[in-house]
């Protein structure tokens, strides 16, 4: 017997910021390797706050028994160049949500404790670095039930780096 779910395709889209002027921002660059994803997934139950993570360092995914992912989650996967070697960059991502197709309004998902890899995040010596996202998803918990549908949001990264 074949059981009807909630299909749950989650796409979030990075914002970039490059930080204050220093000598290295005529030259810096930014190229998005692999976009960060919570994947497609089908909730069973939202009678609670359940969380599903997307592990910045090693891309393991955990996820609380009601989430039911379809296509794997993936971390972001992000080069910057054009930095002196040795410099160090602080990444800065603001928590927030996602909505039913992007399109503001109430946030029915929270995404929450975005992290970065590696701490810190240094230029090598060629003056550039790979950085990797993960964040967590994290559903409302309020019994409501989550319409089939595809959640997104803008996915803001602010760079600061001192010359």
């Amino acid at each position: 017997m074949r059981r009807g779910g909630l299909i749950i395709l989650v796409i979030v889209t990075a914002l970039l910021w490059l930080g204050p002027p220093s000598a290295a921002t005529a030259q810096t660059t930014l190229t998005e390797i692999t976009p960060f994803s919570f994947g497609r997934f089908s909730l069973r139950n939202n009678t609670a706050a359940h969380e599903l993570i997307v592990n910045a360092a090693t891309n393991i995914v955990t996820a609380d028994a009601p989430f039911v992912v379809d296509i794997d989650p993936q971390r972001g996967e992000y080069l910057l160049e054009g930095f002196d070697p040795g410099e160090e960059i602080t990444i800065t991502i603001d928590d927030g949500g996602l909505t039913l197709n992007g399109g503001g309004g109430t946030e029915v998902f929270a995404t929450v404790d975005y992290t970065i890899s590696p701490s810190p995040v240094i230029a090598g010596g060629g003056g550039d670095v790979t950085f990797y996202v993960g964040a967590t998803l994290r559903t409302l918990g309020n019994g409501v039930t989550y319409p089939t549908g595809t959640y997104n949001d803008d996915l803001d990264i602010q760079f600061d780096w001192v010359p």
